[in-house]
């Protein structure tokens, strides 16, 4: 399996984070900056990151990025387009960036995930 190959298996979905940047003063829009767009992994985590709140199991979804050299934070916006197109929206509840010898990479966990 070549290089290509590889990273389309571990990192099929397209994602975009995005970061409130300000409001436009001449609309009064708020406007955000791209914090970073490429290739990620989506899952819902169905049998992990699983949390017993009150009488409920609650799971929360996770993006994996292959990338070490951006500090994202919490609150930051976060598209991901899924098999089909289909497009999921989030915010970063949490991240972490692991670099070690023959794995590295960013996990965002997400809450307020949304499926269009």
């Amino acid at each position: 399996m070549s290089n290509g190959d590889l990273d389309l298996f571990f990192f099929p979905h397209t994602c975009v984070v995005s970061r409130h940047s300000g409001v436009d003063a001449s609309t009064g829009l708020e406007t955000f900056s791209t914090v970073y767009s490429g290739e990620c992994s989506y899952d819902n985590n169905p049998s992990g990151s699983t949390a017993f709140t009150g009488k409920d199991f609650q799971s929360s979804p996770t993006v994996l990025i292959p990338d070490t050299d951006i500090l994202f934070a919490i609150n930051d916006g976060l598209t991901v387009t899924v098999e089909n197109s289909r497009v999921m929206e989030g915010t970063v509840k949490q991240f972490e960036t692991t670099a070690e010898s023959g794995i590295s990479g960013t996990t965002l966990w997400l809450k307020g995930t949304k499926d269009e």
